[in-house]
């Protein structure tokens, strides 16, 4: 969300749907690139937690890692698509940190496969390496009265400045990604999965 732009950044910060939830995935759970895909790829992050009071007023529960994890493949290859290779499962956890600061978080990355850590990198992210702020996130994210449903949650990834696919890493079924932030206490590991078998069309009304 918060990657440089080519151009005049927009004066408001942008985000992708990934979902009402049901993409979600847990510490310890795969994450799926699609048959219909191209690939797949992890996106180290940190994840606002949200949840609406019930007079509409979002109240942030605290920060969690996060891999957003997207398909780059497709969006390179078009990027109109950019949008459906976001749509892609991705995991939180296993640590939420009540009292965390969004200001200057470092951690790690890596792809492990068959035991052995094949690529790693160390990321950064917060106030002092965003785009926007947090603040400005937050004020434009909960503008719009659909983001302030009374008993809603809202799980934010606050965006990622590396991934592993930018330098040539193709994963494989069966690989491990493990993000790792300092101060956020256990990291997320989740496994790669490739889904097989023909995608499913819409069915015919008749």
């Amino acid at each position: 969300m918060h990657a440089p732009f080519p151009s005049d950044p927009p004066k408001a910060p942008p985000w992708f749907y990934k979902g009402n939830g049901a993409h979600l995935r847990a510490h310890g759970e795969a994450l799926t690139i699609p048959a219909f895909g191209l690939s797949g790829a992890e996106e180290a992050e940190l994840v606002g937690a949200y949840i609406i009071g019930p007079d509409g007023t979002p109240h942030r529960v605290g920060l969690t890692s996060g891999n957003e994890f997207a398909d780059p493949a497709l969006a390179a290859a078009d990027p109109r698509m950019l949008s459906h290779a976001k749509m892609r499962t991705c995991a939180i956890g296993p640590e939420l940190v009540l009292d965390a600061e969004f200001d200057d978080a470092r951690g790690s990355v890596r792809v492990e496969r068959k035991g052995a850590s094949i690529w790693s990198r160390d990321v950064a992210t917060g106030n002092a390496h965003t785009l926007f702020s947090l603040a400005e996130v937050e004020r434009n994210l909960f503008q719009y009265d659909a983001h302030r449903v009374p008993g809603d949650v809202h799980l934010h990834y606050l965006g990622g400045s590396v991934s592993s696919f930018g330098d040539g890493i193709r994963l494989q079924d069966g690989d491990q990604v493990v993000v790792e932030w300092q101060g956020y206490g256990r990291p997320l590991r989740n496994l790669i999965e490739r889904e097989t078998g023909a995608q499913t069309p819409a069915a015919q009304s008749v």
